[in-house]
């Protein structure tokens, strides 16, 4: 059966991951036309592109714009759903979980999508990436630059000279090397370009031409070629034929160069000899099966695996049918033990010398079953967990993890040292009552094998934590109501206030329904001293203390008593006083006038007693005369007018 190494330049160049974009654009000269090709390094169907020619000496002009053919105009032309979707690949991207599957897919399509664009220019042409120029003259240099739009905005240009004569193509390797190899012809060839396309032509000895033996074009990057000898596995040559080998390289266009220099080989028939001894042998120890690895040796008919309990001889064969593959697995030994293998190859001329010995212990790896109905009570700052208990002869005890997340990647382990009853209690702060907890339990066994983890149990403290109280920050006393504000508690869980004021049977509470602001006005407070407390309460119902209250006293708005207010000679003065028997009277000032509707002056200011002498008269001048008296709540009264001469 032929095998074919193809090598796209999908793993080198076109990476999904990549951030950084490219734009390649290729030219393919004629006698009386000129065809560009160009592709993006990460193609999207969201790009446009125009494309300008220039002559030396002449400004450039735009002479073609295009983008990718709409699925409508590729669905009526009969183009099946492969095909759009390689033009379309996102065009029924609904959500994020959609366009993780096109990225997938996309993955395989791009080599082909390539590879298509190469063969088929139709295909370049619907992608919006081919253009054919007729509008040239004869021995010219044109230059061609390709410009690529995304969003209205240019994301990057390129630009490529082209000279109309007829085609031809630069070859830049100079030799082909044929190599036999345990697979069969082994070819290489200088690689020099990223972007080189090649068919490879064999002739066997006998055959007068060369047949074209690769299915597809080979993709050879200049990276892959440095890294590795092999470029293409010719596998159909058989032992004692003989061939010659070439290569020609293909561009852009799909266009054939010339023949490269041929390699002629011819396949010996290999010596009589025993395999090659095994090397890299590898153990992977696992308390069900230890399995045994290798690199390949070629040639062979399989392999033998030789076990012993002692380093230094009695080994067996253990398996019965020869290993066909580079691995085997021993699924029958105890654990806790040592043992010793070596692995030989077997050809039609006998066994090679045993590998390097490798020593196994396999210890026992088998997790505990995992607990099962895990349960939690919850009080103010404890948390009770109770589990069944795992029936297991090698259990050690259990483990209890705790996390803020159900979902998270790490948990926090709560018992230092292995619990060895189906149950815990984890204290915790009464504060923590905020947020939920998750708790899960596993059992550890006497070799410290842990099981998975039990179900996830969910759990939250809790609340006893009342809020700050709030203080009195204003207030303002009428006759007939009290008016409160206080400051506003900031918690996470605040649902409202209550306002209480203090009786001879202690704190009532005034408002119904808890209040959602910060002010409250009493219609109904006591006569005299009011004493109030604001308290915040919390979702859970706790209430702030009472501890800080605020005494408000009722707005006084009886003014004083005047009583006996009379006017009397004093010499060349006149004497105004009144008797005033209100405990809260606080002073009072006298009013004067030429004429008692006339216009009033204060002629005593401010005055604490309850007497004036008005020196500032003159004879034979009628006065009249009003007192204002003050209480301390700042009520005023007002005397009757008393006049004297």
């Amino acid at each position: 059966m032929k095998h074919i190494i193809i090598a796209f330049f999908i793993a080198t160049l076109l990476q999904a991951g990549e951030s950084v974009d490219r734009l390649y654009l290729f030219a393919n000269s004629g006698v009386n036309q000129i065809e560009i090709k160009w592709f993006t390094q990460k193609y999207s169907d969201k790009y446009t592109y125009k494309v300008y020619r220039s002559v030396k000496g002449e400004k450039s002009k735009l002479i073609h714009s295009a983008k990718p053919e709409s699925y409508k105009v590729l669905k009526s032309s009969g183009y099946d759903e492969d095909y759009i979707f390689m033009v379309h690949p996102y065009r029924n991207v609904k959500n994020f979980n959609d366009r993780i599957q096109v990225l997938k897919i996309e993955e395989g399509v791009q080599a082909f999508r390539m590879l298509k664009f190469i063969r088929d220019k139709a295909f370049a042409k619907n992608l919006g990436q081919y253009f054919v120029d007729l509008r040239v003259k004869k021995d010219k240099l044109y230059m061609y630059t390709v410009e690529a739009y995304k969003g209205g905005k240019m994301v990057f240009q390129k630009s490529i000279f082209a000279h109309t004569f007829k085609p031809g193509i630069k070859h830049d390797f100079m030799w082909t090397n044929a190599k036999a190899s345990p697979k069969g012809v082994a070819l290489s060839w200088d690689v020099t370009e990223e972007f080189n396309y090649y068919n490879v032509y064999r002739k066997k000895d006998g055959e007068n031409n060369f047949k074209k033996i690769n299915q597809d074009l080979l993709y050879i990057s200049r990276t892959f070629a440095q890294k590795s000898k092999v470029l293409y596995l010719d596998q159909d040559l058989k032992v004692g034929e003989g061939a010659t080998y070439k290569i020609k390289r293909v561009d852009m266009f799909a266009n054939e160069g010339a023949f490269s220099k041929g390699s002629t080989i011819k396949l010996e028939k290999p010596k009589s000899v025993k395999p090659a001894m095994v090397t890299n042998v590898f153990v992977v120890i696992k308390d069900t099966k230890i399995k045994l690895r290798w690199s390949k040796n070629y040639n062979v008919l399989g392999y033998n695996v030789y076990r012993s309990t002692i380093y230094q001889g009695n080994f067996r064969k253990i398996n019965k049918e020869i290993v066909k593959k580079e691995f085997y697995f021993d699924k029958n030994f105890k654990v806790d033990k040592n043992y010793y293998y070596y692995v030989t190859a077997v050809n039609m001329h006998g066994e090679s010398k045993p590998s390097m010995v490798m020593l196994a212990y396999a210890r026992d790896t088998t997790k505990p079953k995992k607990p099962t109905k895990l349960t939690a009570n919850v009080s103010a700052g404890l948390v009770s967990l109770k589990w069944d208990e795992v029936k297991d002869e090698n259990l050690a005890g259990y483990r209890v993890y705790v996390s803020m997340d159900e979902d998270a990647a790490q948990w926090s382990l709560i018992n230092k040292d292995l619990l060895k009853t189906n149950s815990y209690e984890h204290n915790r702060s009464k504060t923590l009552s905020r947020f939920p907890y998750y708790y899960r339990v596993s059992a550890v066994d006497k070799t410290f094998n842990e099981s998975f983890p039990s179900k996830i149990v969910k759990t939250q403290l809790p609340d006893v934590t009342a809020p700050n109280q709030p203080f009195v920050k204003k207030f303002r006393a009428y006759s007939n109501k009290i008016m409160l504000e206080w400051n506003k508690i900031i918690v996470y869980d605040l649902a409202g206030y209550n306002v209480y004021r203090k009786t001879k049977k202690g704190f009532v509470k005034l408002n119904k329904n808890l209040l959602p602001n910060t002010a409250y006005t009493d219609t109904n407070p006591l006569s005299g001293a009011n004493e109030y407390a604001i308290v915040a309460v919390d979702n859970s119902g706790n209430e702030s203390l009472k501890k800080d209250s605020k005494i408000v006293h009722l707005k006084d708005i009886v003014p004083v008593k005047i009583e006996n207010f009379k006017l009397t000679k004093s010499g060349n003065a006149i004497k105004a006083s009144f008797t005033c028997k209100d405990s809260d009277y606080e002073g009072f000032k006298l009013f004067r006038s030429s004429g008692e509707i006339v216009e009033y002056f204060n002629v005593s200011n401010f005055v604490k007693s309850k007497s004036f002498i008005d020196k500032s008269v003159s004879k034979k001048t009628k006065y009249f005369y009003m007192i204002k008296a003050y209480d301390k709540s700042g009520n005023i009264s007002e005397s009757e007018v008393k006049s004297l001469k």
